[in-house]
């Protein structure tokens, strides 16, 4: 990741960059899907409830400039769906 990339990302999402972040999934809906990799065009692997928690363990930026979060257990996750837990 470039240091442009780097400087779109919030002061939360520098927590998620670091690894290791434990973070509550915050869908607009009941569940959010995760992905196979980092980005929309990746296929669907499995789903995550609004409210479940989450370690992330790295960060990417796609193509269209969305921020995409590894998760520890497989799997990507739209970082503007993550709330990092202190």
């Amino acid at each position: 990741m470039s240091e442009a990339d780097v400087s779109r990302i919030n002061d939360e999402s520098l927590d998620l960059v670091s690894g290791g972040a434990t973070a509550r999934v915050k869908a607009k809906t009941t569940f959010a899907f995760v992905k196979s990799g980092p980005g929309e065009n990746f296929d669907s692997v499995y789903k995550v409830q609004s409210g479940d928690t989450v370690e992330t363990t790295g960060v990417r930026q796609d193509q269209g400039g969305k921020i995409w979060c590894e998760l520890a257990g497989g799997g990507w996750i739209e970082e503007s769906l993550l709330t990092v837990i202190e």
